[in-house]
């Protein structure tokens, strides 16, 4: 394990602070931006091509005003307890674990079943193609799977994949009618 990823470096330190942080802890959206600063202030761990693999570059953008950040998504003192006491063994999986966490509390679920895994996440997604046309999809958190809104299989490319927002998801259930 890197030094810098022990759990009394300084980097690490930064992070764990944020779960012990009155204002970071006082509901989902302060959560997110904390998440979302550590990840800037600390650029230097967080190198383009980590930030890019993990759609942290999407979710870092994302206007939050735009996005139903609930509280029922899940505890926050459940969430400092379970992340507080976690260990990551590279820059990876630290980012990996955040952009699950930022998607997570930005994404609108469909209640629909994945057909490959069989369980209940799919979330609604905004894909973009190479083409830079953008389509509104339902993906499964889990495994990845692209479905359309009406259950059929996504076939095209994607360039880019982000949350969907509301008004997105209304239109495009507006569409399908």
């Amino acid at each position: 394990m890197k030094k810098y990823m022990q759990r009394e470096s300084l980097f690490m330190r930064q992070y764990y602070d944020i779960f012990s942080n009155e204002r970071s802890m006082s509901c989902h959206e302060e959560y997110y931006k904390a998440l979302v600063h550590f990840i800037k202030r600390n650029d230097r761990y967080f190198s383009k091509e980590i930030v890019k693999a993990y759609n942290l570059n999407v979710l870092m953008t994302l206007e939050l005003e735009k996005y139903p950040i609930a509280p029922s998504i899940f505890s926050l003192t459940q969430e400092q307890v379970r992340c507080s006491g976690q260990t990551y063994s590279s820059v990876g999986s630290l980012a990996m674990s955040i952009s699950n966490i930022l998607w997570e509390m930005v994404a609108v679920y469909s209640g629909k079943d994945c057909p490959i895994i069989n369980e209940y996440n799919m979330r609604y997604a905004l894909v973009e193609d190479l083409s830079g046309e953008a389509f509104i999809v339902e993906e499964c958190e889990q495994c990845g799977y692209l479905q359309g809104l009406t259950g059929q299989p996504y076939g095209g490319t994607v360039k880019k994949i982000s949350p969907a927002t509301m008004s997105q998801i209304e239109q495009a259930m507006d569409r399908k009618k």
